[in-house]
């Protein structure tokens, strides 16, 4: 076996537990663009000048 192979099976642990991470970070990056879109929406609607 090469050198390359063995640090390849080395670091498949490693690239899968950063694929899950990657994963949960774009999740709640998701959720915080909903809150915040959500929140703009609010504020938009509060600081309309009543017709």
């Amino acid at each position: 076996m090469s050198k390359f192979n063995m640090n390849k099976i080395g670091n498949d642990k490693e690239s899968k537990k950063e694929d899950v991470l990657n994963v949960k970070y774009e999740k709640i990056q998701a959720k915080m663009r909903s809150k915040a879109n959500t929140f703009e929406a609010l504020l938009q609607t509060l600081l309309l000048p009543n017709p």
